[in-house]
């Protein structure tokens, strides 16, 4: 193995956020636990809620942590820094020049410390947009083809790769971000139904095997770990359920979950899909 290498495994840092100005500010505190110099790169900060990122460059004199110390940075020394919404959810990636990547638990904006919310599961993490085990390979608008999506209805195969059952609510969206412009436009739709189909060898065809409606008062079935569904969305409008439907363009695509697991913990987060073109 070389040093390069050796250096890169051997990096091990761990984070605290404190947050300030009534939730809108941050100072996080960053420890290098491991004899290497370590230099840090970038921080990026996830809007989970809202399903939107923003990365700063770290300051110089930030930049170098010596073997076992510890660091601060603060929101006020991050040039360009877009304050934080409050009650909205976040997580925090710190990017080091040898590529590791340490990332915070999720927390909500609120004053104060931040610790991993006990009310917060983390089994939707575990999970993934599938590619062979149903008739919907991708991002499709049918839910029993491999179409593209063009418009309408949007379809897209999901499997829980952890090791928690699943439910996924109304709150779900799947959400285009269009690439491009001056200024940036965003299509949602609703999660509204679920299908779950099974390969026939006999007539070598997908066939239903049980599917169903989602809404206010009616969440998905238990998504079983090693389980795939199919998920079918409303058509993505401008406001999810109403408004100007979406354009044409060029889109980045995500899934925004809102579920809980097994246990009654709640989820929010977000998986992106990939890049859409609308003709």
């Amino acid at each position: 193995m070389r040093a390069y290498d050796v250096e890169r495994e051997n990096e091990k840092i761990s984070l605290r956020v404190m947050l300030t100005q009534g939730g809108t500010g941050f100072t996080l505190f960053i420890n290098n636990e491991s004899p290497e110099t370590i230099e840090l790169i970038r921080l990026w900060i996830i809007d989970i809620t809202n399903n939107f990122h923003y990365n700063y460059s770290i300051p110089e004199e930030k930049k170098v942590l010596n073997p076992w110390s510890e660091t601060f940075l603060s929101s006020f020394e991050l040039k360009g820094f877009i304050g934080l919404t409050r009650r909205n959810y976040y997580v925090m990636r710190l990017v080091t020049s040898r590529g590791n990547i340490v990332e915070t638990p999720p927390f909500i904006a609120v004053p104060g410390p931040v610790t991993e919310p006990p009310w917060l599961s983390l089994g939707y993490i575990e999970a993934c947009f599938n590619k062979a085990e149903t008739p919907v390979y991708d991002l499709s608008d049918s839910h029993l083809k491999t179409t593209p999506y063009k418009g309408g209805k949007a379809y897209i195969s999901f499997k829980n790769i952890g090791s928690v059952t699943v439910f996924l609510t109304y709150e779900s969206t799947i959400v285009f971000r269009s690439i491009g412009g001056l200024e940036p436009k965003c299509y949602a739709g609703y999660l509204v139904e679920w299908y779950c189909y099974v390969w026939d060898p006999k007539v070598e065809k997908w066939m239903l095997k049980d599917s169903g409606t989602i809404t206010h008062v009616k969440d998905s079935k238990a998504i079983y770990p090693g389980e795939v569904v199919i998920l079918g969305f409303e058509e993505p409008s401008e406001i999810p359920g109403s408004g100007a439907g979406i354009r044409e363009g060029t889109y980045d695509v995500f899934f925004a979950a809102s579920g809980y697991d097994e246990f009654g913990k709640i989820f929010f987060a977000s998986i992106y899909i990939g890049t859409c073109e609308i003709p």
